[in-house]
Order: structure tokens, then sequence, then C-alpha cells
């Protein structure tokens, strides 16, 4: 390469090992003053050299670690006076099927974020403040195709991948190693197949026969979102019971989240699927190996990796609901004794009452689409600071009506008003839960039909939460 661009009259060097240390520092200076304008090298730069003024990487060899490439991209993002931007060319997509750009600009995202199709054609709005990356016409057209061409052809992709998977990574095939090997989405996967569906198409094992395999393939997905440690805990528990044959002993160990169990794990009232009892639910589940296995290791990986402290908010009954942890709305409604097997509770709305424990539950969905909401629903949701939220009630919400003066005077009537927030509605195509950001007081309210609230949440929500909704943000 060094060769080749000097013969076009390009100064490059090349910088690799055997090279002595003093012509090394004779390149890195050339480098510096301009003398030099390419620098090629191998496993030479990736660390412990710091050279602001470089302004221009070219990626030309593979490599599957994310660790190594944001190294390598990492030479170029130093600040420097005339530098404004670093611009990355990267020959490496075109070489294999098999490379992932997704795997390589996820790594540059926060955790919080659309699918990375979307990033993409937004331009990026989840980046760190005051960073941004800019991608060309042409350039945009290949990576989006790329990402396509990975997360829509799984069904060819993803056995190789699972077959090679051992050999390739030195780990043991399990749930949570191929996703963070690979760095996929789990509920990319999931809503695809079942995790024992996709290694059977590898001939890792049997085809799953379960009998409710359809049905509770659903549940899968929304395990892949469960996040609080102690619930975690003890739904593990709960499912190694059932796996025994324990059922009775199930129902025990679940105690009075019996119900929210039943709707993370079968999502519907009992009339809806033939289930006369919890006993009943229990039972048939049981009689679903695949679905059993694939959902302890789809908890193991979530016990790993949840960031969840596991705190339960103090409150003025029992409530079983962690801190910053992922729920639906009909897991809330279990837990307040509103969904049960002969109802599933309310849906489509922004607010749940319960009076039994004077309690409002306020659900927001931050970022909002025309798609989703409709213009009576897009309401100015979004947080002002960490501890400081603004909330527009339901449109037809006065302040002299009953909910109103329950919400504005909760303190004096002594009402609980609890907090549940998402970025978006769906991800991946997937609806995404709530997270309980917990109990809230009014610092001030105005107007009318809606009434325009802001609320001081107790406990600050998560940094990433506040950064990627924030107004101006």
């Amino acid at each position: 390469m060094a060769d080749t661009f000097t013969d076009l009259g390009i100064p490059a060097a090349a910088f690799v090992s055997g090279v002595e240390s003093e012509r090394c520092r004779e390149l890195l200076a050339d480098l510096i003053t301009g003398r030099l304008t390419f620098l090629f090298t191998v496993d030479k730069l990736s660390e412990g050299v710091d050279v602001p003024e470089i302004n221009t990487v070219l990626f030309l060899r593979p490599t599957e670690s994310l660790t190594v490439f944001l190294q390598q991209l990492g030479r170029g993002l130093r600040h420097a006076p005339g530098k404004d931007c670093l611009t990355v060319l990267d020959f490496v997509g075109q070489t294999h099927r098999r490379y992932r750009v997704d795997t390589k600009l996820k790594a540059l995202l926060p955790r919080h974020r659309f699918s990375i199709d979307k990033e993409v054609e937004q331009d990026f709005p989840h980046l760190p403040a005051g960073c941004s990356i800019q991608l060309d016409r042409l350039s945009r057209q290949y990576v989006l195709e790329n990402i396509r061409e990975n997360l829509g052809k799984l069904n060819v992709l993803l056995p190789e991948r699972l077959l090679n998977f051992t050999s390739e990574s030195k780990q043991e095939l399990t749930f949570g190693n191929f996703i963070r090997y690979h760095d996929y989405d789990p509920e990319v996967l999931l809503v695809k197949e079942t995790w024992s569906e996709w290694k059977a198409k590898a001939l890792l094992g049997p085809i799953p026969n379960d009998p409710d395999l359809e049905r509770l393939s659903k549940t899968l997905v929304r395990a892949a979102f469960i996040n609080g440690p102690r619930e975690i805990a003890l739904l593990r528990a709960v499912l190694t019971k059932v796996v025994e044959g324990a059922i009775d002993e199930a129902l025990t160990i679940a105690g009075s989240s019996v119900m929210s169990a039943y709707y993370r794990i079968w999502g519907d009232k009992g009339s809806n699927l033939g289930i006369a009892s919890l006993e009943d639910a229990f039972r048939r589940l049981a009689r679903n190996p695949s679905i059993l296995a694939d959902l302890d290791e789809i908890l193991a990986w979530a016990e790993d990796t949840t960031e969840v402290s596991g705190l339960i908010p103090q409150l003025p009954f029992t409530c079983p609901l962690e801190l910053h942890a992922y729920y639906g709305g009909k897991e809330i409604q279990a837990v307040f004794g509103r969904a049960n097997l002969d109802t599933a509770g309310q849906t489509g709305v922004g607010s749940f009452h319960f009076a039994d424990v004077k309690t409002y539950v306020l659900l927001v969905t931050f970022q909002k689409t025309e798609k989703e909401f409709s213009p009576s629903t897009m309401y100015a949701d979004y947080p002002i600071s960490r501890e400081l939220m603004h909330w527009e009630s339901q449109a037809n919400t006065a302040q002299h009506h009953t909910d109103g003066q329950n919400l504005i005077h909760h303190q004096e009537r002594g009402y609980t008003i609890l907090f549940f927030a998402r970025d978006q509605k769906k991800r991946n195509n997937v609806t995404v839960p709530f997270t309980y950001l917990g109990p809230v007081d009014m610092v001030s309210y105005e107007s009318d039909r809606p009434i325009k609230v802001v609320w001081r949440l107790r406990h600050p929500m998560p940094v990433e939460m506040f950064e990627d909704n924030r107004r101006g943000g």
C-alpha cells in the first residue's frame, strides 16, 4: 500500500513490526508535519500513541473484535487545531458477506437507541452530545444494504454462525454467550424463531414440538426485556420447580407475584387460552420443555447483564416493582390486581387509577411518531432534568374533574403517583416495555384539557434516558 501510494505521488510509508524505534519516531514526526500523507501500519498504533493531527483513517483488514475496531478508529478521534472531523474510509465491508457494519456502528452508540437501520436513516440521533456521524449518499446505501442483508437473511446466516460458534469463540454455546459475541439485539432473533428452533436449524438440537410453541414463543421475546434482578431470580426459581413437576411448590415460591409471573409467561387472560386456574397454567407450561429450557437461558443472560440494582422504592403499600426495571402494561396491572385470569385489564391508555390503594400510574412514551400516535395523543412529555419531568394529562382531563383534583392535590389526599416511561414505542418491530421511575411529587401545574404538570422524581432517572429524551438533546 505504501509503495503504491508513493508511486501515485502521495507520500506514504509502512510502520510495521521490526522497524527500529528511532525510525518509528521519524515516521510519526513526518506524519505530524505533513511530509507523509499516509502511514500504513499493522498492530503498531492501536493504543499508546497519540497523534491528534490524524484526520483520515483507512480500514484495510477485517476484525471481529470491537475493541480492536474502536482502538483503530480512536487513532483519528483526537482534537487538533483546524481539524473539524475525522474521515473514515472502510475498504473491508465488501470483502465478505459475513462482515457486519451494524456491530461497528452499535459500538459507537448508547444502549438506548433506535434499531440500527433507523439510526443510519435518521443520521444517528442518539450519538453522545457534540458527536456526529455523516455518511455520504452511497456510503449510507451500502451500509443499509449490509445491515439489511445480515438482519434480513438470518435464516441463512444464523445457522452458520451457530454451527461455527464454539470453534470460533472458544465458548460454550449458550444464548447469552452467542448474543454477546455476535452483538445481536435479542428480540431480533427471538421474534423470528425460538432459541431451540434456531439451534435445530443449525442441526445442533432436535426440532421443538412443544404443544404451545407458537403461543409461548412470544414469551421468550418478553423475557428478553426482563431486567429486574429480584424478578429474574424469582422466575428462575419458579421455572425450576415447574421443570421438576412440583407445581404447588412453584406457586408457593411465586407467592404474591404469581399473577405477574402468569402474565410474563402467558400474556393474556385465561379464557382466551383455555386456562381455568393458575395450577392449570403452570401444569400446561410444564408440557413445553424447549420453551422452559430457552427461558432459563434467556433469564440467565438477563441476570448476567442487568444494570438494575433491585431497589424497591418505599411506598405506603407493599409493591414488588423494582426501580428502573422494565414492565409492560399487563404486568403493571397484574401487580395491582387489575389483570387476572378473568381480565387482562385496560389497554391503549396513558394512565391507570387504582382507587383501592389510592394510586395513579402514569405511562409515557417520549419519542412519539405520527404513525404510532394520533394528533390528540402527541402529549408534551419530556424530562427537564434527571429529577424533573414535564407531563401532560389526557386531552379531556380538566382541573376540576376528580382525576384532575386527585393529581393536583395528591399529597393532601394521600395519593401516590408512580411514573413509567420509555424512549420509543417499538424497537425492531417489537413493543418496548416501560421503565419504572418510581414515585413522583408535583412541583407545579397549569392549563386545562390537558393539564400541564411538572413532577419531581424521588429517584433520578437513568442518565441515558435523560440524555436521549431531553428537549434540545
